[in-house]
């Protein structure tokens, strides 16, 4: 990364700072009612974690222009791809 670069870490993924010199800066935040639900691996079973993250709401706007579409589009599809996924391996 560089100087402006931006990282949006969605909820559900983890993250770690393996090397950074003395000028990176992290800025971090959630949207307005919700908080970090830190969740280590082995607390709970994979459908929980499934179960709890389909429940957040998507932002009302793009984290990154405060605008509709971008990144909000790329959310609401891979939402739908995953919930036909889901679909298709419970019906197998």
């Amino acid at each position: 990364m560089k100087p402006g670069d931006l990282a949006l870490i969605p909820a559900g993924i983890g993250h770690k700072r393996i090397r950074g010199d003395d000028g990176f800066q992290v800025v971090g935040g959630y949207p307005v009612g919700q908080s970090g639900n830190i969740v280590r691996p082995g607390e709970l079973e994979p459908y929980e974690v499934e179960q709890a993250l389909s429940l957040l709401p998507l932002p009302e706007s793009d984290p990154l222009t405060g605008e509709s579409g971008g990144l909000l589009d790329q959310w609401r599809q891979f939402r739908g791809d995953a919930a036909i996924s889901r679909t298709i391996a419970f019906k197998s």
